[in-house]
Order: C-alpha cells, then structure tokens, then sequence
C-alpha cells in the first residue's frame, strides 16, 4: 500500500480534521497504527503510514524498526 508524498500529506490533513474535536492537543500524541510511533512523528520525522503499523510491509512494525532496530522504517528489513 504505497502512496504519493501529496495523497500522504492530504489523507492525513483529512485525519486531522476529523479528530480536531475530539483532542485539542493535535495529531502530536495519537498513534491511530498503534505501532508506537505519533501519528505527528509517522508523518513529518520518519516519512512512514500514519494508517498502517508496517510500512515496508517486512513483519516489524514501524515503532520497532525505529525504537529498538534503529532501522528506516521504510525500507524491508529481511
């Protein structure tokens, strides 16, 4: 499930919408994957899936790949 930089950046501007009521601190602290990574750090830091916990799709969610592999997230670890 790969997508433009551009459809990136306008699905999760959609997000962000939508749950502006629901938490005024902003996108910065959810984790909508639950892969351990914000939905803020996905998007501006690590250029991952807000919506999808793995990324490169190589079994190791993005939080692992970051926090204990120290690998791209975005690139298949096999």
């Amino acid at each position: 499930m790969k997508s433009t930089p551009r459809e990136h950046k306008e699905a999760l501007d959609r997000h962000a919408k939508l749950i502006q009521h629901l938490i005024d601190e902003g996108y910065d602290l959810l984790d909508t994957d639950d892969d351990g990574l914000s939905d803020y750090s996905e998007y501006h830091i690590h250029k991952t899936h807000w919506y999808h916990n793995d990324s490169d799709d190589d079994g190791l969610t993005d939080g692992m790949e970051v926090l204990v592999h120290l690998s791209d997230p975005m690139k298949a670890d096999y």
